[in-house]
């Protein structure tokens, strides 16, 4: 990951965090940023995440993908499609600043939800589109 992407991160996972509303809904201390092991249900946990260089014309932006995951066991998808619309409420409002890189654009591209193999838990994913340059590019 790269310097930027890992700073987003960490800005993205403390805001989850310290949001009550969140907590109200998953439960204190729910949102994983690494693997998920004995996780209590509900949850939430950081998927996957890329970054690439697409940068051109002497522009050196580069292009993440962030994703974001939602852990249900609840009966039916109502708790995991409430979780994702608060999770989405407050990654599209986010003021980030990154040391060193800003933040071009941040867009939410797709969500799923979907039951997991178990037949029980639901996993529902969001995932976003993040554009990052260097501090001090015009």
């Amino acid at each position: 990951m790269t310097h930027a992407a890992e700073e987003m991160q960490a800005a993205l996972v403390a805001q989850l965090r310290a949001d009550a509303g969140l907590s109200g809904l998953l439960g204190e201390g729910r949102v994983e940023d690494g693997a998920r092991r004995a996780a209590a249900y509900p949850n939430v946990a950081i998927g996957d995440w890329s970054a690439r260089a697409i940068a051109g014309d002497d522009w050196p932006g580069e292009e993440h993908r962030l994703e974001f995951l939602v852990f249900s066991r609840a009966g039916g998808r109502k708790e995991t499609l409430a979780l994702l619309a608060r999770l989405a409420d407050l990654i599209d409002g986010a003021a980030i600043t990154l040391a060193g890189h800003r933040l071009v654009t941040l867009a939410r591209t797709s969500q799923t939800v979907t039951r997991t193999r178990d037949g029980r838990t639901w996993r529902g994913t969001l995932v976003y589109r993040a554009v990052t340059e260097p501090e001090g590019i015009a």
